[in-house]
């Protein structure tokens, strides 16, 4: 120990003895394992300080996912918002988390995360518990909150510091005003809370703790990490779009004020989808216009249209139902699938030909069925599917189709791959089918992994297109080409409904913000 004498008096006295004590403290933070006579370690206070001094992160555990917000301290209008984050990231596809400190730091922290995580799953096989992951990094981490879902304990919120400790929580807060932030998420926090309802709260503990006087969509960053219908763990980033809604909805932000912000969707968009059947073509004429043609072709009466088209409906949903995607699990053939659906279909409306005429009328109309006769191509289609590519946007096809869609029908009618349309998820080749959401998740992975909120997905029917799109985090909106009587219920559910590819044009033209 130095000893010092005093020797001054007044004011003087003071400065001198607090340049002691600074050069004394001075003596003992150079490293982080250096402790000063009270025990202290300088440089990991340094750190919590530097961690209190940072963005606001606030993370909630609700009953179906973990949200997590983040303020911003460096916002510009220059910063390529897909690719620039300053509080969230993905460390697996199960464990993602926000940092609060220095950016340099956080970013060796995250990189030697995904590492563990990989190194993990390599040995394992499996992926990596969430606090195992914690507990890791511990000994050289800053203080910033953790968050995933691993299968033994579903959803966990981590929170450690400089020092090394750690613990789980319902509700956390760090960077300015954390104490704060604490005292609201303490007092509003409930448990069984949604999901939705974390996102509300979180938003509005950061808007009412926030250094600056406004809390806008450029100035936070939203994450969640929440399980899909298909079983599979997803983390995803809010878009600012979506963060402006979110806000506007929490009653934090006007419409008027989030709309000379907002970007417009049509900006933020990368690739449109589209249904086929209803969307880009319909049929023409009726069923059994296509049944009485090849009956009379092999020399029979013409089949009752009515009864004809009630026998196929059921047969058709049968089939459906025994030999789902045109019976590609059970890999029957797309022909005997469609002639053991024709036979039923004529058998249920009453005429049981003999093997050999039957034959003759069902490769009739399997032909007829498998070119481009039976359709006709909206005149709106193929120009919409070429502006779309004019803005740059990929063009998708997602349909409960089987593969005679894809090499022969649309081709016939002009639609082509390449031109029209850049990838087509038909149901009958990849054995999956709306309304399961993995079909339209495999769109994604085909459109080059986007992410939900990039992707519009168009189409008729709010069972098989809209619910299921949305589901996943994608837009989506309704044709109604044909005035038909759900469309008002669609409209009161909060669907976009429009008449036609040319108005969807229109809306989504509209759709720009004075930004």
């Amino acid at each position: 120990m130095l000893s010092v004498r005093l020797c001054t008096v007044g004011n003087k006295q003071e400065l001198f003895a607090a340049r002691v004590k600074m050069k004394l403290q001075n003596m003992y933070d150079s490293r982080t394992t250096i402790f000063s006579p009270e025990g202290r370690l300088y440089q990991v206070e340094y750190a919590m300080e530097a961690i209190g001094n940072a963005g606001t992160a606030i993370g909630i555990l609700s009953k179906d996912g973990v949200v997590l917000v983040g303020e911003k301290k460096v916002t510009s209008k220059l910063l390529q918002t897909s690719t620039s984050t300053e509080k969230m990231y993905k460390i697996d596809d199960h464990v993602a988390c926000a940092v609060a400190g220095i950016m340099s730091d956080a970013n060796i922290l995250i990189n030697t995360a995904r590492v563990q995580a990989q190194r993990y799953t390599f040995a394992y096989q499996e992926p990596m518990p969430v606090e195992q992951l914690v507990q890791s990094l511990c000994d050289t981490k800053q203080g910033y909150t953790q968050f995933g879902w691993d299968k033994n304990y579903g959803f966990q919120l981590y929170m450690s510091d400089p020092s090394g400790n750690y613990g789980g929580w319902k509700a956390a807060a760090i960077g300015a005003n954390n104490q704060a932030a604490q005292s609201m998420l303490k007092q509003d926090y409930k448990d069984e809370i949604t999901r939705e309802e974390a996102v509300e709260l979180a938003l509005k503990v950061l808007s009412k703790t926030m250094d600056s006087t406004s809390l806008t969509s450029d100035k936070l960053e939203l994450a969640e990490v929440f399980v899909l219908p298909s079983g599979k763990v997803k983390y995803q980033v809010c878009s600012p779009d979506a963060l402006s809604k979110l806000l506007v909805k929490s009653g934090i932000l006007s419409p008027i004020s989030a709309s000379g912000f907002t970007m417009s969707l049509l900006s933020k968009l990368r690739c449109i989808t589209v249904d086929v059947t209803g969307t880009l073509l319909a049929y023409k004429g009726e069923l059994g216009d296509y049944y009485c043609m090849a009956a009379k072709a092999v020399g029979l009466e013409c089949p009752d249209y009515k009864r004809v088209h009630e026998g196929f409906k059921y047969a058709y949903k049968d089939m459906a139902t025994k030999y789902p995607c045109f019976g590609h699990a059970a890999k029957m053939p797309n022909i005997v699938w469609w002639k053991t659906c024709v036979r039923d279909s004529f058998i249920r409306a009453g005429y049981h030909y003999d093997e050999e005429t039957f034959e003759k009328v069902f490769r009739r109309i399997y032909a007829s069925f498998g070119s481009s006769a039976p359709y006709s191509i909206f005149p709106d289609s193929q120009p919409f599917l070429r502006w779309v590519h004019e803005q740059g946007l990929k063009v998708g096809i997602i349909s409960n189709a089987e593969y005679r869609y894809r090499d022969v029908i649309l081709p016939a009618l002009g639609v082509h791959q390449g031109t029209d349309w850049d990838f087509g998820v038909f149901s009958g080749i990849e054995g999956v089918e709306k309304p399961n959401p993995k079909i339209y998740e495999l769109a994604l992975k085909r459109a080059g992994n986007l992410s939900p909120d990039e992707v519009l997905h168009i189409g008729d029917s709010m069972r098989k297109d809209y619910v299921p799109a949305t589901s996943i985090g994608m837009h989506a909106l309704l044709l109604d080409r044909f005035k038909t009587s759900d469309a008002d219920e669609w409209r009161k559910s909060g669907a976009v409904v429009l008449p036609d590819l040319e108005a969807a044009k229109e809306w989504l033209t509209s759709q720009k913000s004075a930004s």
